[in-house]
């Protein structure tokens, strides 16, 4: 578990704006990512999805109307607390 979160920190949150090092056309906001497999799935604003490896990706300024959709946890979990830190 230390190790996956340790690795965790490497990758942008959920909800950051990034693009393509390659193309700039190629952006959107983070969904997910696959620490074995060092990849960030994004989301863009016409709610195509695609993956990317992580060292491909960087931080973008760009504006994006994309709504962060909350993802929806079982109900005994709702009620507790983030203890990640």
């Amino acid at each position: 578990m230390d190790l996956y979160l340790q690795e965790s920190k490497r990758f942008p949150a959920k909800g950051t704006i990034v693009e393509s090092k390659a193309n700039a056309n190629l952006c959107g906001m983070t969904s997910a990512f696959n620490i074995i497999n060092d990849q960030v799935t994004v989301r863009t604003e016409d709610g195509f999805t695609f993956r990317l490896p992580l060292d491909e990706l960087k931080l973008s300024k760009k504006k994006l109307k994309i709504e962060h959709e909350e993802e929806e946890l079982p109900p005994e979990l709702k009620d507790q607390k983030d203890i990640s830190g």
